[in-house]
């Protein structure tokens, strides 16, 4: 996580934001790339997943449909950088549990410089 003049950016958004009770504990299941089976090219990867605790919540956005004036609804889900316990970046294809809804996160819509909030597109 990014450092700016000494201070961790990330943690003292996810302490404020906590403090406002504005978040919902959520579990980030990371899926990690794995490797090839020796021997075995035709066999796929094995991939690997790790859970880690987090804070973050979901809401509903809308965005243009492409060429056109006309908005569709889609969910974001926010992820507090400095909540993720231990920590990792989130990526496209984990899924995140959230009051019992689990969310697949497809794109990464934006993310601050000190990883500090993360806003993936997410369906459930």
């Amino acid at each position: 996580m990014a450092n700016l003049f000494g201070l961790d950016i990330a943690k003292i958004v996810a302490n404020e934001i906590k403090a406002a009770g504005g978040l919902v504990s959520c579990t980030l299941t990371h899926i990690t790339k794995g490797t090839r089976t020796a021997g075995d090219l035709t066999g796929g990867t094995n991939p690997t997943t790790t859970t880690h605790s987090c804070q973050g919540f979901v809401e509903t956005k809308t965005k243009r449909m492409t060429g056109t004036l006309v908005e569709e609804p889609m969910s974001v889900v926010t992820i507090i950088g400095g909540s993720i316990k231990p920590a990792v970046v989130p990526s496209p294809t984990d899924t995140i549990d959230v009051d019992g809804v689990v969310w697949t996160l497809y794109e990464l819509i934006s993310r601050d410089p000190a990883s500090a909030v993360y806003e993936f597109r997410g369906e459930s």
